[in-house]
């Protein structure tokens, strides 16, 4: 069975006060597809930042979304066994060598303009790891790395040899009130965020894939004076993340939230159709 649910949200053009105005646009979809009996799924993810008159789009400094009441993450997996060793990771720059804990891959164009006029490629990798900010339940750790093969990372050294850092965004147990909302994602480091950069997001392209884990539980078969002579060893696989709740109006909803200096915040939601998910 395959379920495919998309949604495009498309952020409103703001204008500052100027006499050419900045009209910086930003459009998301998501995309839930193969989710499968024993309850794993796939989440796609894109987003495309642009400004309707050719300018670089004006960088937000605060970014979070909300995710749908019931999803979170199962407390097996809140254990450093299972989180990435993102010291390693960065030291290695290699995903392998985080491969258990890893939940997704991307590519994204960056738009550094005025200082390079093509869009440079990168691809990214997500990981599972410890939270980086206090009150946050974990972090998703992503690792970048420029598209060697493209011409303007290949023929440009200061972006060939650019060392990308970790990226974190935090996830946090804060419902909201009205019970629509459970955790909040967020970014513990951004290039789009707490201050002026060099760069900006362009397009986003992340898979989410998740993955599973087994847990083990003992069944004591046979007992002889109060000792279990005989067990059974049952074997249950465990996705990371439980499925929202399904509303009464048979739809969950998404919150997107960005914060501008110089505009107004913005605050948009998108609603899916509930898949059949198993609990």
């Amino acid at each position: 069975m395959r379920w495919i649910l998309l949604a495009t949200v498309a952020l409103a053009a703001f204008a500052v006060a100027a006499s050419v105005q900045a009209e910086p646009v930003q459009e998301f979809s998501f995309e839930l597809k193969n989710v499968k009996a024993d309850g794993r799924f796939t989440v796609v993810y894109t987003q495309r930042s642009y400004d309707t008159t050719g300018v670089v789009p004006t960088q937000p400094n605060e970014f979070h979304l909300r995710l749908p009441a019931g999803a979170k993450l199962r407390k097996e997996f809140l254990t450093k066994r299972v989180f990435c060793d993102v010291r390693k990771l960065d030291r290695t720059r290699d995903p392998r060598s985080c491969r258990r804990s890893q939940v997704g891959t991307g590519r994204v164009l960056v738009d550094a303009r005025p200082f390079i006029t093509d869009q440079i490629p990168a691809d990214l990798w997500l990981f599972l790891a410890k939270r980086t900010v206090r009150k946050a339940v974990a972090s998703l750790a992503i690792l970048g790395k420029q598209d060697q093969s493209a011409p303007v990372v290949r023929n440009i050294p200061v972006v060939r040899d650019f060392r990308a850092p970790i990226v974190f965004m935090n996830l946090f147990d804060e419902p909201t009130k009205d019970g629509r909302y459970g955790y909040k994602l967020a970014f513990g480091n951004s290039p789009n965020g707490g201050g002026a950069t060099s760069f900006y997001i362009a397009e986003t392209h992340v898979v989410n894939r998740g993955f599973t884990l087994e847990k083990r539980r003992a069944i004591c078969l046979i007992a002889r004076r109060g000792r279990c002579v005989r067990k059974k060893v049952q074997r249950r696989k465990l996705f990371w993340f439980t499925p929202p709740k399904c509303p009464a109006s048979g739809k969950v909803s998404f919150e997107a939230f960005f914060g501008y200096q110089s505009l107004p915040d913005s605050v948009e939601t998108t609603e899916l159709s509930c898949p059949h998910f198993r609990r």
